[in-house]
């Protein structure tokens, strides 16, 4: 009086025969008999399921197929509750489906959740009309913007020494000079002035970036709480931008065309720059950490060096420069000429080692999607 499907097993457990059927799938077989949570034969075939439970019920009978083929000889049972928990998730999963169809038959906006109808937290995840339009590493920006200056300042020395030497190194005493200085050589000739000018021109912008980076980098420093750190911060940040409008004034204003202008734009130049590298200096010695990495303890000694550097060469080319208008010994304005490009180059070198402070960090530029939680 009892139906069996073929391929059907028969295991005891103690004396009740227990029935055992290889074909567990959403849909039952012909003749199949259905066990109730109690292992009583059933000949009732239960509700056909939905998608949602579908697809549970079969991720349920292949974890039940995968036991059948387990040794141990309670595998029966195993399986038989492990099918009656996916039955009970499929209807949990079929309830939440028609709970947000119903929702959105009314207008209303379903909570998130996943095939099982687990609640889901709200996350954004960028769409493709979400795009990222750009995306950059900072070390790279860091570096472009060092290397526009670098290849204009070394093009203009070497085509004023290969091809304008005699205008270039000339000097109101007649005395014999070796080096133009870097006025003569990024504002006297052509096409080096419009070189350099391009150069300058295509960093700046760039350099009012990393300024204000910083700036927010040193507001967010370990010791923004200590007395006078904000001060400082707005100071140097005051200074950095001094020193790039200064630069500006001095390129696009050259020696030969007004000379009281372009010398008072370097010296405010050069007295931005060293008050920007000393209150860095003074920054980074108050932000120390404990713990430090590797790249922070190579950027902070190479700014000491770089500053202490740019002192010094920038102490003996003025008193190079006084000696030359003093007495116009031969050679004088050539050593001021190279200590004034050793000034230059370890300015540069000090804002280069924005690599290892941002060695982390990257640049995007992305659209804003409204309305979004993050």
């Amino acid at each position: 009086g009892r139906l069996t499907c073929p391929g059907e097993t028969h295991l005891s457990r103690g004396d009740s025969p227990v029935l055992s059927c290889p074909h567990l799938s959403p849909v039952p077989c012909p003749g199949e008999t259905h066990l109730s949570p109690r292992l009583s034969p059933s000949l009732s075939p239960p509700p056909v399921p939905g998608p949602a439970a579908a697809a549970a019920v079969a991720a349920a009978a292949a974890v039940a197929t995968a036991a059948a083929g387990a040794p141990g000889p309670g595998r029966a049972a195993t399986r038989e509750r492990r099918l009656k928990r996916g039955l009970q998730a499929a209807a949990s999963g079929q309830r939440a489906t028609g709970s947000g169809q119903r929702d959105s038959d009314t207008g209303s906006r379903a909570p998130p959740g996943n095939a099982m109808g687990e609640r889901l937290l709200p996350s954004y995840v960028p769409s493709d009309r979400e795009p990222v339009l750009v995306r950059l590493p900072f070390t790279g920006l860091c570096v472009v913007t060092v290397l526009c200056p670098l290849c204009g300042f070394l093009f203009c020395v070497i085509w004023s020494l290969i091809f304008n030497f005699e205008e270039t190194t000339y000097t109101h005493c007649m005395v014999p000079n070796y080096l133009p200085s870097i006025s003569s050589a990024i504002g006297g000739e052509s096409p080096q002035r419009y070189v350099w000018r391009f150069c300058i021109g295509l960093h700046a912008a760039p350099r009012l970036l990393l300024a204000l980076t910083y700036w927010k980098l040193y507001r967010r420093g370990s010791s923004s709480t200590a007395p006078h750190h904000t001060t400082l911060c707005v100071v140097n940040f005051i200074a950095n931008l001094l020193e790039n409008l200064a630069l500006l004034m001095l390129t696009y204003v050259s020696s030969t065309d007004n000379h009281r202008i372009h010398e008072r734009a370097f010296l405010s130049f050069m007295a931005a720059s060293q008050l920007h590298m000393l209150l860095t200096c003074t920054i980074w010695q108050r932000n120390r950490k404990p713990t430090v990495t590797p790249e922070e303890r190579t950027s902070f000694s190479w700014k000491l060096r770089l500053f202490f550097f740019n002192v010094t060469c920038f102490t003996l080319a003025i008193g190079c420069y006084l000696r030359h208008n003093a007495y116009c010994e031969a050679g004088v304005y050539t050593l001021f000429a190279l200590l004034e490009y050793l000034v230059v180059l370890s300015n540069m070198a000090f804002h280069m080692t924005a690599y290892w402070d941002f060695n982390n960090k990257e640049l995007f530029i992305a659209t804003w999607p409204p309305d979004k939680s993050f």
